[in-house]
């Protein structure tokens, strides 16, 4: 017989010991008094379920601490989920169904380990190299993220002995060590310029959506210099402000030079002044030499550096510049919401095929402007 049945009758003998109708007592009154008995052992008997089961994830835990030095010295691991027909090997003894969820949730807790994996190694690399610590935001942010995905991968782990869920495991607490945060994040309070009072978040308004919902990408009808699409890009640029001084950041030369291309035919809004820029450090020079934008557009992961660490840098020193991100991320909400915190005040996503150097970049580009400046006016923003 399973253990939790001989601890479940052990409680129902004890309950119907103590919980003995009177003499005389009416059939009703029976019937009742020993739903209640059932009802209390069963919830000891959960309670105690619930605590041998954190006391078996408070061991694996321990263990993966203390066994931290060895596993940094493992030259390479895999991160890659195990086949189904390979994941077949249980703590407990299950029937087909149960086996059937257990691997449905293995699979979905290492599908999240994997989302979370991408933003963590890249906040690593910016620490390890950069040397850039991350802001009490950035550390709530993840620490909850963390916490959420390490919970599902141990409840995963008390049914299967698996190489890449233990690995997972032991990434986060190896990410956790170097993140070290530094308060829990249900009680941390972001620093004053963090608190976004100038706006609330709106997910299509974050992501450039004009007033119809519609997405900021529009494509080309041939190529740039067909007569109707310089037209369409004019008529986009008549509705972002002029003679604005415009900061663009990349690594990538080739869009780089696309938007310098698009800015000598002409087809920014009237009057602006476009400087592009292919390191963070030479923006980071020419803002400490006192250079003002009226607006940034900066790429998120760069190889010296990139946008997490300019508009950290921007708004610590008070700066109401306002800041658009071009990344390959997609649009995810959570994503979204701590780009916002920490002070962007848009992105526009080149998630589906990166982004265009023809035609469809330049027209999506200022598409996802106009729809800014338009939300801008609207509600009107400080920045």
């Amino acid at each position: 017989m399973p253990k939790q049945h001989i601890v479940l009758l052990l409680f129902l003998g004890a309950g119907l010991m103590t919980a003995v109708p009177p003499a005389g007592a009416q059939p009703n009154q029976v019937k009742q008094a020993l739903k209640q008995t059932e009802k209390r052992a069963v919830k000891a008997a959960q309670k105690t379920a619930v605590a041998q089961q954190e006391a078996f994830e408070k061991i694996l835990l321990n263990r993966a601490v203390s066994s931290w030095e060895k596993r940094q010295k493992q030259p390479s691991v895999s991160f890659e989920p195990t086949p189904p027909d390979k994941l077949a090997t249980f703590i407990f003894p299950l029937n087909e169904v149960q086996k059937r969820r257990a691997k449905q949730y293995y699979y979905e807790a290492m599908r999240q380990f994997a989302e979370l994996k991408k933003d963590l190694d890249i906040h690593l690399f910016y620490i390890q190299t950069q040397k850039d610590d991350l802001l009490p935001a950035q550390l709530a942010a993840l620490d909850t993220r963390i916490f959420k995905v390490e919970e599902k991968l141990a409840r995963a782990a008390l049914v299967f002995h698996d190489g890449p869920l233990n690995e997972a495991r032991n990434y986060l607490l190896d990410a956790r060590q170097v993140l070290n945060p530094f308060s829990p994040a249900q009680t941390l309070q972001p620093p004053s310029y963090l608190r976004r009072e100038d706006r609330t978040f709106v997910k299509k308004e974050f992501f450039l959506y004009g007033k119809d919902n519609s997405r900021p990408r529009l494509k080309s009808s041939r190529w740039l210099g067909s007569f109707r699409d310089v037209s369409r890009a004019k008529a986009l640029a008549a509705h972002i402000p002029a003679h604005m001084r415009i900061a663009f950041i990349n690594d990538r030369t080739y869009i780089g030079g696309a938007l310098m291309s698009w800015y000598r035919k002409g087809l920014f809004p009237e009057g602006t002044d476009l400087f592009v820029y292919f390191r963070l450090q030479d923006i980071q020079r020419d803002l400490a030499a006192g250079k003002t934008f009226d607006l940034i557009i900066t790429d998120l992961v760069m190889k010296d550096g990139g946008g997490y660490a300019l508009v950290s840098e921007l708004r610590q020193n008070n700066s109401t510049t306002t800041v658009i991100a071009l990344s390959a991320y997609g649009e995810d909400e959570v994503r979204a919401r701590e780009l916002y915190d920490l002070g962007f005040d848009g992105m526009l996503s080149t998630h589906d095929g990166g982004f265009p150097v023809d035609a469809t970049g330049c027209l999506t580009l200022l598409n996802g402007l106009k729809n800014y400046y338009f939300w801008k006016e609207l509600h009107g923003w400080k920045r």
